[in-house]
């Protein structure tokens, strides 16, 4: 159950489904999406929310050891033309 903003820096409480970004992570199909639909959810469904302020900054990944965490968004790395 998602209580409050996924970055551990951050105590924002969840209160709605419109503030922030809501993360759906499927551990059976070892994939983290943004989640626009919340039906057909198995049991090895998990959710992660960042609010507002976080979202603006940060994404949720899905390290290749399974483990979740918060982090920048990259840098876009642009071409010189």
């Amino acid at each position: 159950m998602v209580s409050k903003c996924a970055n551990p820096a951050c105590s924002n409480r969840f209160l709605f489904l419109h503030e922030g970004k809501l993360f759906r992570l499927d551990r059976a199909a070892n994939h983290l999406t943004p989640d626009p639909d919340f039906h057909e959810h198995g049991p090895q469904v998990e959710f992660f929310w960042l609010c507002d302020h976080c979202a603006a900054d940060m994404t949720v990944v899905l390290r290749k050891d399974e483990v979740v965490v918060v982090q920048p968004f990259r840098p876009i790395q642009r071409v010189a033309s």
